[in-house]
């Protein structure tokens, strides 16, 4: 915290830790470093944006240090930053004490008014935010008399550099929308310091009234410290209409005292508050000797009926009630037409239909008209129920057609096709499975891809995509020919068909084949074909609409590309064999190009947009070959399908991919994003990169934590990858938790013997203590773990019959197996556990080879109390047994038992032991397995496995005991 050559963050962090466990040791440290940020070069180096300072002040404001110091520690806040600094301003004067105030409004009438203080109180500045509360602080005071006049040159001197003040939330009405009497007090006693400071200042009497009554900065009717029912009223302006006679008797008390420059004054104010719609003020305020009369007298003044202000108001009325003068006219022809509708006439129901649209008070078309069309503006104005609508849709829909030949190709529209789609989407509206004949949804296709109802379209309305499939459906090959024929014709033109987006191959085969014919022409007309891609247009079905080319400018090829982009996409979700000739030749082919780079990149694109799990190898080794191509990849996976390609990748993928991204950029190269500036493609790529890491923390799986802590292994500094384990262990622990049952702890009671087994922990610790019981019981008939070749012991030795002693030497490595196997069955009897022998968890052939557990116990899990949780799968742990003789006791324990038996197991505990049979017991000659055993020590053996374990444990998000279980020979055979 004391070191400054520490980023400002870890410094303000390491505050608040230090603050937190012992403040009182604290607080002088935390003194001492807010006075080192009191030379500006030296606080500008370390702490630029005055974050930390903020973090002092607010740890230390109000009970560890004086109003004055606090005072003298303030600066300018950062513009681009609203951080813990700006925080401390703006919440500050509400925690000064009423003793503390004097020495506060000092200090604000001395940054307000000194021009050279550094702050500026604009209203996109935390500055303007800090003197609001301020002058809330001041007026709530008892003691506001002594104060309000140092508070109302403040607000003259904002006032006059035109930098509005909010109005204090204390002279704000009540709950109930009411003004106590206390409030309008207040509110009048700041109106009169305001006008002594104008007075004082000499300022221009009506503008001075003008900035007291309305120059105030207009606020929301919800604040902060109010519940978040809208009040029912917020005041504005600091006096209204209710003031005026207020003002008057003002006036004549300034003129009474002789005043004339707070009689001008207040004059003034009676003006600009005077509510001339209401007779009693009206009469109130008419009397010639009044001395507020001059300032009210143009209000009775007789405005000529010729004058201009008397046209200009007659102008301004008939505006306000303007009328479309052709709209009767415009309706006769309406009714007609719909009677000619009726009549059978096609043509007339068309034209109005278009008709129902206009708004009869201007005359225009309605900017958005997507409901019923009984709804639109015409239609209401008919008076007409158009009951009979649907019948005349189904008449117009069978014997019409959209005419698309005469103005699809051409990329146009035409109004008999409209009229057919927005009678489709009447009758879809009311049953969403409408069924026609085929040929009735082959003649509507190209109306229901390319019409909308509105100004605008995405071309994704649900309405729209439904009548889609209902037509892919019915007449698939008319569809695929007028999607053909749509983007065809949009990238003629040199635009981006987004009419496809609408379209999924999936509906239909011939839909499947028209996007591949179309991702065939782009890539030829784009250059990007290759031998596949050539084939695969020969071999394509003649087609006379084929592209012919694009516009000879970027834009048309942009526009293309795009589309290509987006088609590879949709084709992707098929069984498409063309598309992954196209993808192939692209990513596979030569890049000599910038076009062939990019066309490159975007199928890459496409494919982990379409499984990321699948081909993100292949999108790794794509981008190995070139960094430029890999931050391309990455800038354009995060631009747009950053969240849909995380979201698919198991955890491990996940944590490669941020490995790859921290390659391409590394996050100690970050810079902040400050004020207002576009947000690049590198910064959405970096902002990504971070994202992965809340990916892995929001799954809070056991994989999950286990890559993290990976992560935070190789990069033990990024406080970011820490934070991330954190919660995720959190979310991962509060996720496990169980409520125990009743029963079990009735048992438990009963039995201390017993466990309550849930997790995978939890039976890690119950089989431990069997194996120390095991082990501390073993040398009452550890024989059975030796094998023994009885020697000779006459009872005369002789040389003819000498005594020859016994031979011991350890039994396998099978035989500790089974006496363990047979001991832990009898120590978890009835615990609902099983311990099996040489499990095979990982086969590798189909005769039964493979990786074999030496042990692996499993428990079925204690239930809790809820009644809706069932029965899981079993809790197992693997024990993993090695005889010290065995050449891998050192290292099995990390790449036999963590990394292989655990994971292929299923599980994250396991049991580590080495049978310790002792060397100076060990008689036998001959056994090699004695030559490797005494290579090892049993003391530095269990330290080494022990530490071997807790790595493991940090690393891999794994719970591994080792065990050293000394076998000896019995001691009566002892020699």
């Amino acid at each position: 915290m004391q070191d400054d050559t520490w980023h400002e963050t870890e410094r303000r962090l390491a505050a608040r830790a230090a603050f937190a466990c012992d403040p009182g040791r604290a607080v002088p440290v935390l003194v001492e470093v807010l006075d080192t940020l009191s030379d500006p070069p030296s606080a500008e180096r370390v702490d630029p944006d005055h974050e930390l300072r903020g973090t002092l002040l607010g740890l230390l404001w109000p009970h560890h240090l004086d109003a004055a110091t606090m005072l003298g520690a303030l600066r300018p806040p950062s513009p681009d930053l609203y951080g813990n600094y700006a925080h401390f301003l703006r919440n500050m004067p509400g925690e000064c004490s009423d003793e503390d105030l004097p020495n506060l409004l000092a200090w604000a009438s001395n940054v307000v008014c000194r021009p050279d203080s550094g702050y500026v109180f604009s209203r996109d500045r935390f500055e303007i935010s800090l003197i609001n509360g301020v002058i809330d602080r001041v007026m709530k005071t008892s003691e506001a008399t002594e104060c309000v006049d140092t508070l109302a040159k403040i607000i003259f001197s904002l006032l006059h550099s035109h930098h509005k003040v909010q109005l204090p939330d204390c002279l704000q009405p009540d709950e109930y929308g009411d003004e106590t009497q206390e409030t309008r007090s207040r509110r009048r006693l700041l109106t009169q310091a305001l006008v002594r400071e104008a007075v004082r200042a000499n300022f221009d009497p009506r503008t001075a009234a003008y900035q007291i009554a309305y120059d105030w900065e207009r606020r929301s009717s919800l604040r902060l410290d109010a519940a978040s029912v809208p009040e029912p009223a917020t005041r504005h302006q600091l006096i209204d209409r209710e003031d005026f006679p207020w003002a008057l008797e003002q006036t004549a008390e300034a003129a009474g005292a002789g005043d004339e420059a707070a009689t001008r004054v207040y004059g003034e104010l009676a003006s600009w508050t005077f509510p001339s719609d209401d007779l009693h003020a009206f009469e109130l305020a008419y009397d010639e000797t009044h001395p507020a009369w001059p300032y009210l007298r143009s209000f009775y003044t007789a405005i000529p009926v010729n004058s201009p202000l008397a046209e200009a108001l007659r102008h301004n009325y008939s505006a306000d009630r303007a009328h479309w003068p052709e709209a009767g006219a415009f309706m006769a022809q309406q009714a007609r037409l719909l009677a000619e509708a009726r009549a059978g006439d096609n043509d007339s129901l068309w034209q109005f239909l278009w008709g129902l649209r206009v708004d009869l008070q201007t005359g225009e078309f309605a900017q958005n008209a997507s409901g019923a069309l009984s709804t639109w503006p015409a239609a209401v104005a008919l008076g007409d129920d158009l009951s009979d609508l649907r019948e005349l849709a189904r008449r117009y829909l069978t014997t019409e057609h959209d005419r698309a030949d005469s103005w699809l190709p051409l990329a146009r529209r035409n109004k008999c096709s409209w009229a057919g789609y927005a009678l489709l989407t009447e009758l879809h509206r009311a049953d969403p499975l409408i069924e026609f004949p085929a040929e009735v949804w082959s003649s509507w296709a190209a109306a229901i891809l390319t019409e909308f109802m509105g100004m605008a379209t995405s071309y994704m309305e649900p309405v729209r995509v439904d009548l889609l499939r209902l037509a892919a459906r019915h007449a698939p090959e008319s569809v695929a020919h007028r999607v053909a024929q749509a983007a065809r014709a949009a990238l003629t033109a040199g635009r981006q068909p987004i009419v496809l987006n609408a379209i999924d191959p999936r509906w239909a085969a011939d839909l499947r084949v028209c996007f591949e014919n179309l991702a065939i022409e782009l890539s030829s007309c784009l250059g990007l074909a290759s031998g596949a891609v050539e084939r695969a247009l020969a071999g394509s079905p003649e087609n006379s609409g084929h592209l012919a080319g694009l516009p000879d400018n970027d834009e048309g090829r942009e526009a293309a590309l795009r589309t290509w982009h987006s088609i590879l996409a949709a084709l992707l979700t098929t069984d498409s064999r063309v598309v992954h000739e196209i993808i192939d030749a692209s990513v596979d082919g030569p890049r000599e190009t910038p076009l062939a780079v990019r066309a490159a990149v975007l199928a890459m694109h496409a494919l982990l947009t379409a499984d990321a799990e699948t081909h993100w190898p292949r999108a790794k080794s794509f981008a190995a070959t070139d960094s430029e191509l890999g931050r391309r990849l990455a800038e354009a996976c995060a631009m747009t399908e950053a969240e849909r390609i995380q979201g698919s990748l198991s955890e491990p993928r996940v944590a490669d991919l941020y490995l790859w991204l921290s390659g391409l950029y590394d996050p100690e190269e970050d810079e902040p994003l400050r004020g207002v500036r576009w947000i690049t493609d590198e910064d959405q790529a970096r902002t990504w990169r971070d994202r992965l890491l809340a990916e892995l923390s929001r799954r809070a799986t056991a994989e999950a934590i286990r890559q993290l802590r990976h992560l935070a292994t190789q990069y033990p500094t990024r406080l970011v990858i820490a934070a991330a384990l954190g919660e995720a262990t959190k979310q991962y622990a509060v996720a496990s938790w169980g409520q125990v049952r009743t029963e079990d702890v009735i048992r438990l009671l009963q039995d201390p013997a017993r466990r309550v087994i849930r997790t995978s922990t939890d039976l890690l610790d119950v089989v431990y203590e069997a194996l120390e019981e095991v082990g501390r019981a073993l040398p009452t008939h550890c024989e059975l773990l030796w094998d023994r070749t009885p020697g000779n012991r006459p009872r005369r030795p002789s040389a003819e019959n000498p005594i020859i002693p016994d031979v011991w030497r350890p039994k396998p490595e099978a035989a500790l197996c089974a006496y363990l196997t047979h001991e832990l069955l009898l120590r978890l009897a009835g615990r609902r556990v099983a311990v099996n022998r040489e499990v095979l968890i990982h086969p590798t052939d189909p005769y039964g080879a493979g990786d074999r557990t030496d042990l692996l116990v499993e428990a079925m899990p204690s239930l809790g109390d809820d009644p809706n949780i069932t029965a899981g799968e079993s809790i197992k742990l693997v024990i993993e047994v090695k005889g010290s003789w065995n050449d891998e006791v050192p290292t099995a324990q990390a790449e036999q038992l963590a990394d292989r038996y655990l994971p292929e197991s299923g599980t994250d505990a396991g049991i580590y032991i080495v049978g310790w049979y002792p060397i100076e017991l060990w008689n036998a000659t001959g056994d090699k397995r004695k030559t490797q055993a005494k290579k090892l020590r049993q003391d530095t053996l269990l330290a080494h496995l022990l530490d071997q374990a807790a790595s493991l444990s940090r690393i891999g998000t794994v719970h591994v005991r080792p065990m050293v279980m000394n076998i000896p020979r019995p001691e009566r055979q002892r020699e």
